[in-house]
């Protein structure tokens, strides 16, 4: 995946695995800035209860204010990927 465009996000590097799938250090190019990517893993993807939690928990932590807690920019799909 490392150098891939995915919508508007260059792959830049790996930087982590856990159970919920790989995050991933990349560039927004529309707004030329680092992000870190979460890809969520297949099983999360496919099943409807899994998805609506990840997309429970994403608006949570979107509405959260704190400098300890990263910014959620946005949840977006692209084809088999689901970006968070």
């Amino acid at each position: 995946m490392i150098g891939q465009k995915i919508l508007h996000y260059q792959i830049d590097s790996e930087l982590g695995r856990g159970g919920m799938g790989v995050i991933f250090a990349a560039t927004d190019l529309k707004l030329c800035r680092e992000v870190a990517i979460k890809f969520l893993s297949k099983e999360l993807v496919a099943e409807g209860d899994q998805r609506a939690r990840v997309l429970r928990e994403a608006r949570i932590a979107a509405s959260l204010n704190d400098p300890r807690i990263c910014t959620i920019h946005a949840v977006e799909e692209s084809g088999a990927h689901v970006l968070s």
